[in-house]
């Protein structure tokens, strides 16, 4: 069999010199056919167009046009976006009933002709469910997206747009993951880095803020053309469950001053909690017995005769938020001045959750 670029030029010099023949199309489609093997979609377009003229009904080419028409509107949303998705959708219901009357190639092999359908229903039923997408229609989108993806498991816009669908709906149908990590894994075996990072910044980062397992799911996905049936996902462990899980990792010297107060802040939302922010409590108040001073910098918020309030964690000091209440032992000679970074050494005598803050005693200016 000749390569695809001579085998089209061939066809498309036949269906040149006779174009009243009856066997034009059949070339036409043959010459779309290589060219699209060749990768040369803008001789693929013209062809389509071509039979098209003669025949608007032709299913093959109807899909070349509709694929060539979506192409356009993926990518970031611009006023065009809806218009090219639109007559994608208008194309895709012509196509979807001129394959209903679709006659194969004439001596076409069973599988070659399945294929072929196959293509096409993706093609079709993609473009239509990318219409309602891009309308907000979730609803109406998927069931186009599950005939493409039954029709081809491995189109990598069709798997990726159906799990937007999915994330989108509400409440969250969590099979939208599953599909999401199965566009992540055939963008990364087809060399689309461009849309594995856009799959990893949109919905691995959404799914890694509730769940666990992406890594997990992603190789699931790799290996199977669905979900398994009833598919969940793994919530990920919540504050509380984080807060437990941490004083459960080592002693106090193991944790830093912001996992100190992320336990203890904590502690009335379970017993387990309590437990966590006790324990911690416990070592903080042993710690300081056997005679340690805790010297703690600080961004001083606001000051009185008697003490001031002060931010131990950076973000509490971006936020203005205090999470400290200090009571000097003796009034300073020279009271700091708000906004200024100092260190305090006194005793931490008791702390509030909501909003946390720690109060520290016979407290004074670190020299």
């Amino acid at each position: 069999m000749a390569e695809p670029g001579p085998r089209a030029e061939a066809m498309e010099a036949f269906a040149a010199k006779y174009p009243y023949s009856a066997t034009k199309i059949d070339a036409l489609e043959q010459a779309m056919a290589a060219r699209q093997t060749n990768n040369e979609p803008d001789k693929v377009d013209q062809d389509a167009r071509k039979i098209l003229a003669l025949q608007p009904g032709n299913a093959r080419a109807l899909a070349i046009d509709v694929v060539l028409i979506r192409a356009k509107a993926v990518g970031p949303t611009t006023p065009q976006t809806k218009a090219y998705a639109d007559d994608a959708g208008v194309e895709a219901e012509k196509g979807l009933k001129a394959l209903a009357a679709w006659k194969p190639p004439v001596g076409a092999a069973d599988t070659d002709v399945a294929d072929m359908r196959n293509q096409m229903l993706a093609a079709f039923n993609g473009a239509l469910g990318f219409r309602a997408l891009i309308h907000g229609d979730y609803a109406a989108a998927k069931p186009f997206y599950q005939a493409a993806l039954t029709a081809d498991p491995t189109d990598l816009n069709n798997s990726y747009q159906y799990a937007v669908c999915l994330m989108q709906s509400d409440p969250v149908d969590p099979a939208g993951f599953w599909w999401a990590a199965r566009a992540f894994d055939l963008a990364g075996t087809s060399g689309a880095t461009g849309a594995r990072t856009a799959i990893e910044t949109n919905a691995k980062s959404r799914f890694v803020r509730y769940h666990q397992g992406w890594d997990v799911l992603v190789a699931q996905a790799a290996t199977q053309t669905a979900p398994p049936p009833g598919f969940m996902v793994k919530p990920a462990p919540s504050a509380a469950e984080l807060a437990v899980l941490a004083a459960q990792s080592g002693s106090l010297s193991d944790l830093s001053m912001s996992d100190w107060e992320f336990i203890l802040a904590q502690r009335d939302v379970s017993p387990a909690n309590q437990a966590a922010a006790e324990k911690v409590w416990k070592e903080i108040v042993d710690f300081q017995a056997r005679g340690a001073q805790l010297k703690l910098p600080i961004k001083v918020l606001a000051v009185s005769s008697a003490g001031l309030d002060g931010a131990i964690l950076a973000a509490n000091q971006e936020a203005g938020a205090p999470d400290l209440h200090l009571k000097f032992a003796e009034a300073p000679q020279a009271p700091p001045k708000v906004g200024s970074m100092i260190s305090v050494v006194g005793v931490l005598t008791g702390y509030a959750t909501n909003p946390f803050a720690f109060t520290m005693d016979r407290a004074s200016i670190a020299p």
